[in-house]
């Protein structure tokens, strides 16, 4: 952390307070002034392995950007022949505007 620099603005942006809550900056240390600490291991190698690949799978099937509200199980059941997730579908019919 070093001491916060006095800004380049002539004045401070609209709603926000003159003096800024933090009065430190983050910086950047240098990689040879890092100091590493040996740790005893929390779970163990299996477990590590079995959570890591849970997690890519998590990641392979994540349901975003969702425009409207899905099944519970929806993306995370598959089909055991194609591997393929389920989805479903709903067909919208427009409805014409009255003038």
């Amino acid at each position: 952390m070093m001491p916060r620099g006095k800004n380049s603005r002539l004045r401070t942006a609209r709603g926000h307070p003159t003096e800024p809550r933090r009065t430190k900056a983050p910086k950047p240390a240098d990689r040879k002034e890092w100091v590493f600490v040996a740790a005893p291991a929390l779970v163990d190698e299996a477990l590590f392995r079995a959570a890591h690949a849970q997690l890519a799978e998590n990641r392979s099937r994540a349901r975003q950007g969702r425009r409207r509200p899905g099944y519970l199980l929806e993306g995370l059941t598959c089909c055991a022949k194609s591997g393929y997730a389920y989805y479903s579908k709903t067909l919208r019919q427009l409805v014409p505007a009255v003038k």
